[in-house]
């Protein structure tokens, strides 16, 4: 990542409720060895945040946008990124007993 991508600025708590998920319902369902990775990806004018665990996974993950039964975190963040943004931007997930990877989709500006 070069210096002036490591400058970009994306709207704030973004990250906080998705690690906050990783951390309660991802890592902290492991008896031991929880593992939390967070990565940033420079492409063209875009940047992508991934987080992954190894934890258990879920079964719907596409329900968090759907209906959320207990917290509005990661459905808050996809809306306030596509009214950012614009439609193709947000947050996308894919989880698997393995664990949940969730990346944050966001313009470079």
């Amino acid at each position: 990542m070069s210096a002036a991508e490591k400058g970009t600025r994306i709207l704030g708590f973004i990250l906080q409720p998705i690690v906050e998920n990783g951390i309660l319902h991802g890592v902290g369902s492991r008896d031991e060895g929880g593992c939390l990775q967070i990565e940033v990806i420079a492409k063209d004018k875009d940047l992508f945040l991934v987080v992954k665990d190894n934890g258990k996974g879920m079964e719907n993950p596409e329900d968090l946008y759907e209906k959320p039964t207990k917290g509005y975190g990661i459905k808050n963040v996809h809306q306030r990124l596509v009214l950012k943004y614009g439609e193709g931007y947000g947050v996308s997930l894919k989880s698997n007993e393995n664990g949940t990877e969730v990346v944050v989709h966001v313009c470079k500006s």
